[in-house]
């Protein structure tokens, strides 16, 4: 048989290979199209489905004992002003340590005998610096409750508009996430005004504790400085009797802490002047950016109530996101 009666008799086989490739890379092709249909909220079809973008599904409240059962991460305690997250274990033993340690061999080695004002001063911003970072690991950092499952949900991650802002589907929560929000995967829940997880507080930087966790950078600087300032002014007085070790580590460890944190302190400071999150400028998001310096400092540490709420509490579900 020759070349040319073979190809003859294959060229239907080709002919049918040919179609069935280009009608898969068409297939894709739509598929893709779609998936950018759902990604922007936008229908692509008369026959798409589309969802209305509905914020009420994020506004109501829940009790402390119902959230834990839908999020074994996170737990509370005392009547629900204290938080106990899956990572709440970090800062017990490990970033309270390390500041408790610090402050113990300023006292032991640096201040002992000295003027009862600087033990006091130094006591008292100490003290306030561990408050604050109490107050940032164990509060509610703007937790959005669960809702049931929906039957008719639209799909997970799926964007919508509203009012000019862009709300997204969470299908873990089964809510439409407002905008900045974000679901955190350590705490497996969504939080508002999402700014980033700190692993040294155990907890996610949120709406509701965003203003203690920037005063608690603040102050732990101020605190650096001052035990620095200690060590380095008081060793020159008690050379004989001071362990060179001791002095070592306290300036040493101190500078490199104060380098961190003065590094994110800035980085904090210039997303404040820019009304951004972290989260919003690490994903290249820069929709909500204002140049407002009061307006955006007012956002951030303005006050929120939780919509997580003790058993024994009365309260009614809450109507707007002005108060949130």
């Amino acid at each position: 048989m020759s070349f040319r009666k073979w190809c003859g008799k294959q060229k239907f086989l080709f002919l049918f290979l040919f179609l069935r490739i280009e009608h898969a890379n068409s297939k894709i092709s739509d598929k893709s199209i779609l998936n950018d249909g759902l990604d922007t909220g936008t229908p692509i079809s008369k026959d798409e489905k589309m969802w209305t973008v509905d914020p009420t599904l994020c506004r109501h409240t829940t009790t402390c004992q119902e959230f834990s059962k839908q999020n074994p991460y996170v737990s509370f305690f005392c009547e629900g002003y204290i938080m106990w997250g899956p990572y709440a274990w970090f800062m017990i033993f490990i970033t309270f340590p390390l500041i408790v340690l610090a402050t113990i061999l300023n006292y032991a080695f640096v201040l002992k005998n000295e003027a009862l004002w600087l033990n006091v001063l130094t006591a008292l911003i100490g003290i306030f610096t561990l408050i604050l970072l109490c107050f940032t690991a164990f509060r509610d950092p703007g937790f959005i409750p669960r809702r049931p499952l929906c039957e008719d949900a639209p799909p997970n991650g799926y964007k919508g508009e509203l009012d000019g802002e862009i709300w997204k589907w969470c299908a873990t929560c089964n809510i439409w996430r407002p905008p900045t929000s974000k679901h955190c995967k350590q705490c497996d829940a969504c939080v508002r005004m999402f700014d980033h997880h700190c692993p040294w507080t155990g907890n996610c930087v949120g709406q509701r504790n965003y203003n203690s966790f920037y005063s608690f950078i603040i102050l732990l600087i101020i605190y650096i400085i001052v035990v620095i300032a200690e060590v380095l002014v008081i060793f020159r007085q008690k050379n004989d009797d001071f362990k060179e070790s001791i002095f070592l580590f306290l300036v040493v460890f101190c500078g490199i802490v104060l380098f961190i944190v003065s590094v994110l302190f800035i980085t904090l400071t210039c997303n404040i002047s820019r009304g951004l999150t972290t989260n919003e400028i690490l994903l290249d998001r820069y929709r909500y950016e204002s140049s407002n310096f009061c307006e955006n400092l007012t956002k951030h540490f303005r006050y929120f109530p939780s919509q997580i709420i003790f058993k024994n509490q009365n309260e009614e579900p809450i109507d707007s996101d002005d108060q949130l």
